[in-house]
């Protein structure tokens, strides 16, 4: 019994230690360094393992937080570092759909913090493939966890903000990039990118800004591009955007529409500065 007791106070232990670690990695702390010296990385991904079947589920999420904090702003050698640690094969798992939500969380946004500049989109697409990277998207903000949603949407922004022609090819014209598997490329050619369908129905379903502001500034940045312009146009994008302009996103009387009126004055600028891009090619009518 005593043993018992003191297995599960060792637990509480290990999992406030890792709560605390995941504190104290932000890219702005002065210990992150000494931390990482001193092993940190490959301890923290010991967690991760999917060999270890008692492993208590909190320690894996905890650990994974930690990791993601750990990528803020990183160098590309302590990007490189941890995803060894982590492996992109267990990171890929993290982000499917059976994976619990708080995981999957996790697991999103531990990929928009590599996806920081244009080296860490290329090396997330390198890893993953583009295909792979727009259907896990395209499920998470779809999806029911608004939770994972945000993470997703953020994601998606800061793969819009690389330069505009990698922006473009990637989400909207995967065909041309070396990175896209060939039957996903041959879908693409003949339907509108399922991409912008999983953008509409997040917007529409869901008011949360923080969810709402990235998707928004993905559309802004993709209608720079005229190309790109015609095929928002043709997936009705530009209903959404007016919807969220005098409505908030909510759609008035179509079942389903979970949004409600939003009264965050950023969006609705947002939406409004798409729009008259996406519309006018940015020129004010």
């Amino acid at each position: 019994m005593d043993g018992a007791k003191e297995k599960k106070e060792d637990r509480r232990v290990v999992n406030a230690a890792l709560m605390a670690v995941g504190n104290l990695v932000n890219d702005f702390s002065p210990i992150r360094k000494p931390y990482v010296d001193q092993g940190l990385v490959e301890i923290l991904c010991v967690f991760l393992r999917d060999d270890l079947p008692d492993l208590e589920p909190n320690f894996r999420l905890n650990a994974l937080w930690a990791c993601k904090n750990l990528l803020v702003r990183a160098p590309p050698s302590l990007v490189s570092r941890v995803m060894k640690g982590v492996g992109w094969g267990r990171l890929q798992g993290f982000l499917s759909e059976e994976t619990p939500s708080n995981i999957r969380e996790q697991a999103f946004s531990l990929l928009r913090n590599i996806a920081y500049d244009d080296d860490g989109i290329h090396s997330v697409y390198s890893e993953f493939g583009i295909d792979f990277v727009l259907k896990a998207l395209c499920s998470a903000l779809e999806g029911t966890s608004e939770d994972v949603a945000v993470e997703a949407a953020n994601l998606l922004g800061n793969l819009s903000n690389s330069t505009q022609e990698y922006a473009n090819t990637v989400l909207l014209n995967p065909s041309s990039s070396e990175h896209t598997s060939h039957s996903y490329a041959a879908e693409m050619e003949t339907s509108t990118p399922p991409i912008l369908n999983a953008i509409k129905t997040a917007l529409t379903e869901h008011t949360n800004p923080d969810l709402r502001r990235p998707l928004l500034f993905c559309l802004r940045r993709l209608s720079d591009s005229p190309k790109a312009r015609r095929q928002l146009l043709e997936a009705g994008i530009n209903g959404t955007l007016k919807r969220i302009c005098q409505w908030g996103g909510k759609v008035p009387g179509v079942p389903g529409s979970r949004g409600g009126l939003s009264d965050d004055r950023e969006v609705v600028d947002l939406a409004k500065a798409a729009l008259s891009y996406l519309e006018h090619g940015g020129l004010e009518y």
